[in-house]
């Protein structure tokens, strides 16, 4: 064999194996997890002490949902006793029911029973979730008959989809890759319904739903208009047998959690009123622009203040196209359809009660259906129209590349590069924001009164956090959700509290204390409703301030007095 032979034989090689690592899944994760690692930083580099922050900059959601997280670990090693008795709201039961409870979290709880903390598992799951966006999606669009590069593009551009970092902080609203293993499962079953298939249908949305509830409805919402377009051989038993199986195992799976849930609020009557449901509406205007840096000079100015909702002005164009070429080819119209009418329909709903006609609302109309009462945030339904638009956005690309494989060899390369610079750039087109961290509490910091706390109050006694939240905005909250975090170290019930729902009594009490502060009255109250110590930030109620103030009929006693800045209290009528 010549010289020349063997250095094209082994050049040929060479390329075969770039091709394989090209064209392997590996390389797809590893080019996921290097874009996620980039556009969250500097997360990864203090991935154990800090959690990422939304649009508000308020520490409260991101917080809470690490005690929710850490709830559920803890729950786990208790075999989930008491689950839905989570230490807040005291004396209220089923506290835990009063927000998302997420689960599904417990998939990272080794990692807070390893660091004894939270922040690394909530960064595991936070990052997995953006992994699984992009992953699904690209595994979504190859089952399609989508390319890999153009497919890993649509990865791309639904990991930096506008709608995750717009919410960045609302861990559960993260994981969008559960809708998306609904629809490709879907319509898989729609090509062949066959008992494997609708049994991955049924774990794709009990998994959603158990990831947040609020997406679970969704889907269901929008599942039942739309959904039917997928339905193939109607005619035979077999079809409807295997979509009821997807049904009764996503029912059979999700349904105690969702009962518990909407049970629950209901026996607190907890709705959403007018003015909440109002705010939280979107219109039209809305989706003219994106959240985050936009590559083009339109689209990114917001009509209303904080509300942008659109996936960028490119993409929105791109999928208009999808929608035309997808209905003009046979093999993607009835796909279209599913995707276009589930997308006018989730662009209905996420206006809310704006979407009337005179005294008509559409949303109004809705009322009936469980859990759609207690909903408030209606612009989230445009989640899914940015979902959508990228899946369309990637089918018009995906035919124009057919459409151009026709042509001469020229014709075919300039196709080529034309489709991946228009898929590059609606991948792009829309980034990020900078990320914003916050510090999680320090818990070596308070390990000397929260284990006085953990030592000495009896499990019949609850405690009160003051200074107590001052008003129903997230900043007022942000001391709440710290002393809810350190609280799962001593396990005592608060009357303090952070949730999706506030009982009556919180709201009750903060109204008090604002116009009373500690007095008898607020003093008895508390103590009526089983509190007998008081956990006091000293640099808002002096240690001096409060041994020499003198109530009627309530007696406050210094007991432990810490240098994290924390001052315990007994709270006890005085002996007559």
């Amino acid at each position: 064999m010549s010289p020349t032979s063997s250095l094209a034989r082994e050049t040929g090689e060479e390329a075969s194996r770039w091709r394989s690592v090209w064209q392997s899944w590996w390389f797809s994760i590893a080019w996921y997890l290097l874009l996620i690692v980039i556009t969250t930083w500097p997360l990864a580099r203090f991935a154990t002490t800090h959690l990422t922050q939304g649009p508000t900059l308020a520490t409260a959601v991101p917080l809470f949902n690490m005690w929710t997280l850490e709830w559920n670990a803890d729950r786990v090693l208790h075999g989930f006793q008491g689950y839905w008795d989570a230490p807040i709201f005291h004396p209220a039961r089923g506290s835990f029911a009063f927000s998302e409870p997420q689960p599904t979290l417990i998939v990272v709880a080794p990692l807070v029973w390893l660091m004894g903390s939270g922040a690394l598992a909530y960064n595991v799951y936070y990052g997995l979730a953006l992994l699984l966006n992009a992953v699904v999606t690209e595994a979504l669009l190859r089952d399609r008959g989508v390319g890999r590069a153009l497919a890993r593009a649509g990865g791309m551009a639904m990991l930096w989809i506008p709608a995750v970092y717009w919410q960045g902080d609302v861990l559960q609203l993260v994981p969008l890759w559960g809708i998306l293993w609904v629809w490709w499962a879907a319509d898989r079953v729609s090509r062949e319904a066959t008992w494997r298939r609708g049994i991955e249908l049924g774990l794709a949305a009990a998994v959603t739903s158990l990831m947040c509830m609020h997406y679970g409805l969704f889907l269901a919402i929008l599942g039942v208009p739309a959904g039917g377009v997928l339905i193939r051989r109607g005619k035979q038993l077999r079809t409807w047998l295997v979509w009821s199986l997807a049904v009764a195992i996503a029912g059979a799976l999700a349904g105690p959690i969702a009962w518990k849930v909407h049970h629950t609020l209901k026996q607190f009557q907890f709705e959403r009123d007018f003015g909440q449901l109002s705010q939280l509406s979107l219109v039209l205007d809305d989706y003219r622009a994106a959240c985050g840096y936009g590559i083009f000079p339109w689209g990114q100015q917001a009509s209303r203040p904080v509300w942008a909702a659109s996936p960028g002005a490119f993409k929105l164009g791109l999928a208009i196209v999808g929608i035309i070429l997808g209905l003009w080819r046979r093999r993607t119209r009835r796909w279209t359809l599913f995707l276009t009418l589930t997308g006018l329909i989730a662009v209905a709903l996420s206006l809310g009660i704006n979407l009337r006609w005179g005294a008509w609302s559409l949303w109004s109309r809705l009322n009936w259906i469980p859990g759609l009462a207690q909903v408030r945030s209606c612009y989230r339904f445009s989640f899914y129209v940015q979902m959508i638009c990228v899946l369309l956005t990637v089918q018009a690309l995906h035919t124009i590349y057919l459409l151009g494989r026709h042509g001469s060899r020229t014709s075919q390369r300039l196709t080529s590069f034309v489709v991946t610079a228009l898929a590059l750039i609606a991948a792009g087109e829309v980034l990020p924001w900078k990320t914003e961290l916050a510090a999680v509490p320090d818990r070596t910091v308070h390990r000397s009164w929260v284990e006085y706390v953990r030592t000495h109050v009896l499990p019949d006694q609850a405690i009160v956090h003051l200074p107590f939240a001052l008003s129903p905005n997230l900043k007022s909250f942000e001391k709440t959700t710290e002393w809810m975090v350190l609280g799962l170290d001593h396990q005592a019930p608060m009357l303090n509290g952070y949730s999706g729902f506030f009982p009556e009594a919180e709201a009750e009490f903060r109204g008090m204390f604002i116009e009373h502060g500690i007095t008898d009255k607020t003093l008895q109250y508390v103590y009526d409703r089983g509190v007998r110590w008081l956990v006091v930030e000293r640099n808002m109620f002096p240690t001096d301030w409060m041994v020499t103030r003198e109530f009627e009929n309530m007696e406050i006693k210094l007991v432990h007095s810490d240098p994290a800045g924390v001052d315990l209290y007994t709270l006890n009528p005085w002996e007559e």
